[in-house]
């Protein structure tokens, strides 16, 4: 999710995005760097109060960033992407079904590819949406066909999936 609404972001004219992995990191950015940033995330799936966004990527499809920079903070995502620099990953990819064909055409021209990781809720659980995009990465990368339709379809209704529902 997080890297999705990056992804939105971007498309809707976001100049420049900082990730964090810590709320008051996105606080103590934007006072002592970025005043003009927008913060935008959430805490177990809760808009930070003071965030001028949640981490939907639906509400910033509706929006227009031209030229602005953010400041994203996710309990998931970007705390991963925290987690991958400091163990020395490089490059880190940031991806999601949005920017999955992209993706896959940037590690299948790296040599040796590289490494999928599914972040899963928090990095202590598995999503099933993140392990059908890993699939789905995986699939593309290798040339593989895999059906959109079968994925949606297990995604559909998934129990776990219930807290994007929620407000």
């Amino acid at each position: 999710r997080a890297f999705t609404t990056a992804c939105v972001l971007f498309g809707n004219g976001l100049k420049t995005l900082y990730v964090v992995s810590k709320v008051e990191d996105a606080f103590r950015l934007r006072h002592g760097f970025f005043p003009e940033a927008l913060l935008i995330g959430e805490v177990d799936g809760i808009k930070v109060d003071g965030f001028d966004l949640g981490n939907s990527p639906h509400l910033a499809s509706v929006l227009r960033f031209d030229g602005k920079t953010a400041i994203l903070r996710t309990s998931s995502g970007t705390v991963g992407l925290d987690l991958a620099r400091k163990a020395g990953a490089d490059p880190i990819l940031a991806a999601g079904f949005v920017n999955s064909r992209a993706t896959a055409k940037y590690l299948a021209a790296r040599p040796g590819g590289g490494s999928l990781i599914a972040m899963g809720w928090k990095g202590e659980k598995p999503s099933i949406e993140d392990d059908q995009c890993a699939e789905y990465i995986q699939a593309l990368y290798e040339g593989k066909a895999m059906d959109r339709a079968a994925i949606l379809k297990r995604l559909d209704g998934h129990p776990d999936l219930a807290r994007f529902q929620a407000p």
